[in-house]
């Protein structure tokens, strides 16, 4: 299954997300880089979770925060024992 936000303007065709092997979960990764981070202090020093080893992490901000993903698209296999987990 393929979630896309109601923002979301697909340009191109995406059939080949439907093929993706199961049992996995796709996404695309989000970024402190992008403009709409600039109030933060990641965005200030260019941190950037594709690539992380771009820029020292300063010890002062804690622990590097953990990878996570843009949740306006991505594939996913519905699972009812998940479901039932929640």
């Amino acid at each position: 299954m393929i979630y896309l936000d109601g923002d979301i303007q697909v340009f191109e065709n995406i059939d080949h997300l439907f093929d993706l092997p199961d049992d996995y979960f796709y996404a695309v990764m989000d970024c402190f880089c992008e403009k709409t981070w600039s109030h933060t202090p990641q965005y200030k020093i260019g941190y950037c979770q594709q690539c992380p080893d771009k820029v020292q992490w300063p010890s002062d901000f804690g622990p590097k925060p953990p990878l996570y993903f843009n949740a306006g698209m991505f594939v996913f296999q519905p699972n009812v024992a998940t479901y039932h987990d929640l």
